[in-house]
């Protein structure tokens, strides 16, 4: 496929045409012109095109056209601001949960006389499997916001692995609670696992539960769309922990929780649920339960927009009964 061929470079006025003569997509709400300068001031048609996904194509028999039902310009408007509300306050909740999960880990290890905070470090980062963290934290050596604690902290020296008086090739001389604040959060869950399966505790959040949050908070802090793709998938698997987490919501039945957790977007919100629900502190999780309950009133300020589609009217419906459920 000649990608330079089949999509050209249009401007806005040529989008607004070919999503009406092209794609079917109408515009009872809103003017091709208040469309045109939508697209040319407010968001870009790549963006505001990925959620068609949600949207059927006319079919006849076989032969499925490239029109969509039921899709009005407006619609898709209003998922694009759905989709950054509740983009800015998952980011916000992501960076309360990766906040939390390191002072609990700190916490147990300041109370854990078996560790002095640096012997740890040195057995996690000598690893095989977790080599590249060195890399990753040295490349970051010269940022103007960690690089003074990389240099301070992160040095080490050479010691060959045949040297029996220390088995390690690499001693850091780097303590964990600097170790927490120069690394990815996804190299983070990954010393939380290491550490808590060497040490286990009474309450660890599972290793594919905070993946699920990890892989949330990237798509947030990478801007990228979140409600573009409401269906679900037989490949998107909930675990048991969180089938059981959103089976105590009364509001929703067992046929809408099977459903709605084989939806990717789903079942990441609802882990980020469950484990803000576990690990954050009362005070922050009430402000911010607070924020999510405020964005389910613009949730509802034209659903009627989506009355004709029951996968996202039912998926939005899923979101509002976890938010109210929350206290």
């Amino acid at each position: 496929m000649n990608n330079q061929y089949n999509k050209p470079k249009l401007t806005a006025i040529q989008l607004v045409s070919m999503m009406s003569k092209e794609k079917g997509i109408t515009f009872k709400h809103m003017t091709r012109a208040q469309a045109v300068i939508f697209l040319e001031e407010r968001n870009n048609f790549f963006r505001l095109a990925s959620y068609r996904k949600n949207y059927d194509k006319q079919q006849s028999g076989a032969y499925v056209n490239k029109h969509y039902i039921n899709l009005d310009f407006a619609y898709l408007v209003e998922l694009s601001t759905l989709d950054m509300y509740l983009r800015n306050i998952i980011m916000q909740m992501c960076i309360d949960v990766e906040h939390c999960l390191k002072v609990n880990l700190l916490t147990d290890l300041s109370k854990n006389s078996s560790e002095n905070g640096y012997s740890l470090v040195n057995e996690f980062l000598n690893a095989k499997s977790n080599n590249y963290i060195v890399k990753s934290v040295i490349k970051k050596s010269n940022s103007k916001y960690s690089g003074d604690l990389i240099c301070k902290y992160f040095t080490y020296q050479y010691t060959p692995k045949n040297d029996s008086s220390n088995p390690n090739a690499y001693v850091f001389d780097c303590p964990a609670w600097v170790l927490v604040d120069t690394i990815s959060f996804g190299d983070f869950i990954k010393f939380y696992n290491w550490y808590y399966k060497k040490y286990p505790n009474s309450f660890v959040v599972p290793a594919p539960i905070l993946n699920s949050v990890k892989n949330l908070r990237n798509a947030c802090a990478h801007n990228n769309c979140i409600l573009h793709d409401l269906r679900y998938s037989e490949n998107t698997k909930p675990s048991s922990t969180i089938s059981k987490f959103i089976a105590q919501i009364p509001t929703i039945s067992l046929n809408q929780r099977q459903k709605r957790l084989k939806n990717q977007f789903m079942l990441d919100f609802s882990s980020l649920i469950y484990v803000y629900d576990n690990v954050v502190s009362k005070d922050i999780k009430h402000n911010r339960y607070k924020e999510l309950k405020k964005f389910t009133k613009r949730l509802l300020y034209r659903d009627y927009y989506f009355s004709s589609n029951r996968l996202i009217e039912s998926s939005l419906l899923f979101l509002k009964n976890i938010i109210d459920f929350l206290r």
